[in-house]
């Protein structure tokens, strides 16, 4: 994609983007079709987590129950000589099952930001590179980059080792190549306190669905914030004394992006507060 659009939009995936966790679905493809027999501790663990998500969406403590989760998955040592050849398949599958199961309030910003032809779209993800990128190719959601964690092979298997995806270093970059501060607009959207540094850089910056701790922050330094349930979408921001308020669309996002954001959610059947 050329690189000379003007401005950026810069989002988080797993539980931004997407409902679930794309590492989450490349495990379960690897237990499905035998090629890693997921331990009973670490089985344990996954339903507490799945639990959890059904109950308290947005709490830290699911967001640290999957991080723990996902460490005790590494150390487990399933990348370990792991096939390059199957991980792949099994990122591909992952990333197709994701696709379609996205969030419509944050669909709906990558989707205007792609058609306005004005933004530079990118994903980012702590999840495998292989599975991001391909998430990013398929329709409608399609970015012009997107970054995930490399997972290294050598002689066709996994080494175990990894170069995790740091998000701000990555914002950061993007931000350098569209030139000085303020000569651009920037939107960016995350879920969690990883994503805080990531948001700091935005012109307008979404904490979406947050989890306690980003949403104590969105009050602090005035992002915008919004919650999705089944087929509603409420809008807030925090007013001068960090109390959040609701606010029309305009208030979070750019104006050129609201009419297009609005017809989209409203084809998908739904309602936004206040309208």
């Amino acid at each position: 994609m050329p690189d000379t659009k003007p401005n950026l939009l810069i989002t988080d995936i797993d539980g931004t983007l997407i409902r679930q966790s794309t590492f989450e679905q490349m495990i379960a493809y690897l237990v499905r079709e035998g090629v890693w027999n997921m331990p009973p501790a670490i089985q344990a663990e996954l339903e507490q987590i799945r639990r959890a998500r059904q109950y308290r969406e947005t709490s830290d403590g699911f967001d640290r129950e999957l991080a723990r989760w996902v460490r005790a998955v590494d150390e487990s040592m399933v990348w370990r000589r792991l096939s390059e050849d199957v991980f792949r398949d099994a990122c591909l599958h992952a990333a197709e099952q994701c696709a379609g199961r996205c969030y419509a309030f944050t669909r709906a910003v990558v989707v205007a930001a792609r058609e306005l032809r004005l933004y530079r779209t990118v994903a980012l993800s702590q999840s495998p590179s292989v599975a991001i990128q391909r998430f990013a190719e398929l329709e409608p959601h399609v970015f012009d980059y997107a970054y995930g964690t490399i997972y290294h092979a050598e002689n066709g298997k996994l080494t175990g080792v990894r170069t995790l995806a740091d998000k701000l270093t990555l914002t950061l970059g993007e931000l350098t190549r569209l030139g000085e501060p303020g000569s651009f607009d920037c939107v960016a959207m995350g879920d969690t306190a990883a994503d805080i540094p990531m948001l700091k850089q935005a012109t307008h910056a979404i904490a979406f669905n947050p989890s306690d701790a980003l949403l104590e922050e969105a009050r602090r330094s005035r992002f915008g914030v919004v919650f999705e349930r089944k087929n509603s979408i409420l809008i807030l921001h925090p007013d001068a004394n960090a109390c959040l308020r609701e606010v029309h669309l305009h208030r979070i996002l750019p104006r050129m992006m609201v009419y297009r954001v609005r017809q989209l959610l409203k084809e998908r059947g739904f309602s936004i507060f206040p309208d």
